[in-house]
């Protein structure tokens, strides 16, 4: 049975982190990383309105006066213009306003120059993937017209030491090489080649965006200032090496896998504001022991899975837990209960509730606690939906990162079969999932059940 976890766990991933185009035409944009739109959702929005056009003049730019012929786009829709490949986006309140939006960087030069223009057309989006594994890569600048930036846009790029910006940019800004929103508040992207080890962010920033340090294999300590008010999904992911971080007061919630693989981290301090802990976020850390807030509702799938926690209390305030969030640890190629795990909660708790979940293979040891002075109301129990049926579960969100990027550095633990500790068959077993550069590729294959 081919493997559906993996792709539902890349649905997910991608709920939470794909993000890049902002309305058209550049000039009209006026946005951060944070509310830019999917540039696949924007193409597909557009997508009737393209190929209305394209039975007149093919979609394609037209030529100026000196400009290259442009050939007509891959059937993916897809130009290529010297070093780059790039996709059009229409404006679909205006068809005459076109953008472009660099999809790859073929080229290998160590010092780029982003053009504000390919054939005739501003340039304003940097795809998800736009420089990714670009390992030659070790300055680049970004043009003025510049208004949305993809998730994995430079990824993987391990000896990019500069972020430049030209001057004009209303989006974002170069501070000592690193990327920046345009208003200074939120750490958009650190250029992993700097190499940094113990690093000190400076007060007034108050947002880390999505995959800001993920994948940074030599930072060991960061100090964030209490400013920051958010940290963005898999903002640290797989830093390998990282070992101490604060996490600011004003933070109410830690986004999905916004720590995951951080094996050398072995203890953190949840602020007590924090009301919601993603899905994977401490997910094959080196977590010893952890306190839950009280202010802590909801605490996402696998969020610490595959840990090095042998105990957990969980306060009378969470009322949702998810599939495989404490007690399994990946075992070779399985996801298996540690029938040793204890759970501490109250007695109707949604605590209770995963403890007991054997429909779901959870049959850990559960401690109750006693019920304080002026308990609050039961919260409901914990919410399983869409984990009922085995084929279905999803469990292949620990390697979070490598899935929708398809890049090697990023740790993966996705697709595993699940079995219960001392079962001799697995649960719901599944083939595992293929390298990461496949399964890319794969994720929108339909699965047999």
């Amino acid at each position: 049975m081919k493997n559906r976890k993996y792709h539902a766990a890349a649905a997910l991933l991608a709920a939470f982190l794909m993000f890049s185009a902002s309305a058209l035409p550049c000039a009209a944009a006026d946005t951060t990383a944070a509310e830019t739109t999917s540039a696949a959702e924007t193409t597909e929005t557009t997508a009737s309105a393209a190929e209305t056009e394209a039975a007149d003049d093919d979609a394609a730019p037209a030529a100026g006066e000196g400009e290259t012929a442009l050939e007509g786009p891959d059937e993916d829709g897809i130009f290529t213009s010297a070093n780059y490949r790039y996709t059009v986006l229409t404006n679909s309140d205006n068809a005459d306003e076109k953008v472009v939006q660099v999809e790859t960087y073929i080229g290998s030069d160590t010092d780029v120059v982003i053009p504000s223009e390919i054939d005739g057309l501003p340039v304003c989006l940097l795809g998800d993937r736009a420089f990714a594994s670009a390992h030659n890569l070790k300055t680049v600048t970004i043009p003025k017209t510049v208004t949305g930036l993809g998730t994995y846009a430079f990824a993987a790029c391990d000896v990019l030491t500069e972020f430049r910006v030209e001057s004009g940019n209303t989006f974002c800004e170069s501070r000592d090489g690193v990327l920046y929103s345009a208003d200074g508040l939120t750490l958009l992207r650190y250029p992993l080649g700097k190499s940094p080890v113990d690093l000190e962010i400076e007060e007034g920033v108050t947002g880390i965006d999505n995959v800001a340090f993920a994948n940074c294999p030599t930072l060991k300590s960061i100090k964030l200032p209490e400013s920051v008010e958010y940290i963005g999904a898999s903002a640290f992911a797989s830093c390998f090496k990282l070992e101490t971080i604060n996490l600011p007061h004003n933070l109410t919630a830690i986004e999905p896998f916004t720590f995951n693989s951080c094996t050398a981290l072995t203890s953190i301090i949840i602020p007590a504001n924090v009301r919601e802990i993603g899905s994977g976020a401490f997910a094959g850390t080196g977590l010893t022991g952890v306190t839950l807030p009280d202010s802590c509702i909801t605490i996402g799938e696998q969020a610490f899975a595959a840990t090095k926690l042998k105990e957990v209390t969980i306060p009378s305030s969470v009322s949702d837990i998810g599939y495989t969030a404490f007690g399994w640890n990946i075992v070779g190629d399985e996801l298996v209960m540690d029938p040793d795990f204890v759970i501490r909660g109250y007695a109707g708790s949604a605590a209770e509730t995963y403890a007991h979940d054997e429909e779901n293979g959870s049959g850990f040891t559960f401690v109750e606690l006693e019920a304080p002075s002026q308990p609050a109301t039961n919260p409901p129990a914990a919410d399983t939906t869409g984990s009922k049926t085995g084929a279905g579960r999803i469990i292949g969100i620990i390697g979070c990162c490598a899935a929708l990027a398809g890049l090697a550095g990023f740790a993966v633990i996705s697709g595993i079969s699940k079995k219960k500790s001392g079962s001799s068959d697995a649960a719901d077993a599944s083939e595992p999932d293929e390298a990461a550069s496949d399964a890319a590729s794969s994720d929108e294959k339909e699965q047999d059940e």
